[in-house]
């Protein structure tokens, strides 16, 4: 039984970001869910699916940032793999995105291809050529 498009939940304060995001997500096969604060975010997503991730900006609004949200998941019922985003992401913050959980970091500007490629890694599902 085909268990249906994985699920990916985008969260970033840049409206067009966003936007575009879930639009490639969505073309290449994947259900796509965007939020522009963390508030919106923890307020809409009450439970994770099997096949999740999340993409986080790491300089979202919402008082906390996206590595202090990635410490949070847990304790709100809402572990999941995540995808973190930075303008200039050094080992150092690679270093704490991992201990947080990240699956991934990858650095501002993004290609659609490696958005996408990352995704299917991250939630094992193949990607719909698009």
């Amino acid at each position: 039984m085909d268990p249906g498009p994985g699920v990916v939940f985008v969260l970033s304060d840049n409206t067009a970001v966003r936007h575009s995001l879930v639009i490639l997500l969505r073309s290449a096969g994947f259900s796509a869910r965007a939020f522009g604060s963390i508030m919106a975010f923890t307020a809409a997503v009450t439970r994770t699916h099997d096949r999740c991730c999340l993409i986080v900006d790491h300089h979202v609004p919402g008082g906390i940032d996206g590595l202090k949200l990635l410490e949070r998941l847990p304790t709100l019922g809402m572990a999941m793999p995540a995808i973190v985003v930075d303008d200039a992401a050094d080992l150092r913050f690679r270093r704490r995105a991992a201990a947080r959980g990240a699956i991934a970091v990858l650095t501002k500007p993004l290609t659609d291809d490696l958005i996408l490629q990352t995704v299917a890694e991250t939630i094992g599902q193949p990607v719909t050529p698009i």
